[in-house]
């Protein structure tokens, strides 16, 4: 009697939530095999809309490779008309990504930032078309935070954009 119940008590709860735990693994593992192809190719759609946002003159892209840390991806338009480079730097609530466009002449001349997870209300007004056209024509320069108009109330995000665009312009200049 005592093994039936050693049986019902203990061994067979741990068997079935074993099983069930395996299915449910597995399963798991069925569908990211199955979606992970279809979101890394939407992931790269988004990514190639915001090169060609940037830089619509652009007939195509060559990747380069820079050593500058920040910098997540470096683009030369294969018409040479100019660069797209993806970078970021740390903010508030984490990494700011930016995406730089450099005219033939260096200067800059698009830049956006992509969705971050800065502050809503405050972090996130960078995004905001006006606090990035102020960047747009500088020359391929470092600059700091005293060179642009920073949002109101949220200077370590206007700081993180501002490095993010540093660490742009420092691989523009080891590309070009």
């Amino acid at each position: 009697m005592k093994n039936k119940n050693l049986w019902e008590d203990i061994f067979r709860p741990i068997v079935v939530l074993s099983c069930i735990c395996l299915v449910c693994s597995l399963l798991l593992g069925i569908t990211n095999q199955l979606t992970a192809p279809v979101i890394k190719a939407n992931q790269d759609k988004a990514a190639n809309e915001a090169y060609y946002a940037v830089l619509p003159t652009a007939e195509g892209f060559e990747e380069l490779t820079s050593t500058q840390a920040g910098v997540t991806k470096v683009l030369k338009a294969q018409n040479d008309v100019g660069y797209v480079i993806s970078a970021e730097a740390q903010g508030y609530g984490g990494m700011v990504p930016v995406v730089v466009a450099f005219g033939q002449d260096g200067n800059i001349t698009c830049v956006t930032f992509p969705e971050n997870s800065e502050t809503a209300g405050l972090g996130q007004k960078i995004r905001d078309d006006s606090f990035a056209a102020q960047f747009a024509g500088k020359a391929s320069e470092a600059m700091t935070i005293n060179d642009i108009d920073a949002v109101p109330s949220a200077t370590i995000s206007s700081k993180a954009a501002v490095d993010a665009i540093n660490n742009a312009i420092a691989a523009y200049k080891e590309v070009a």
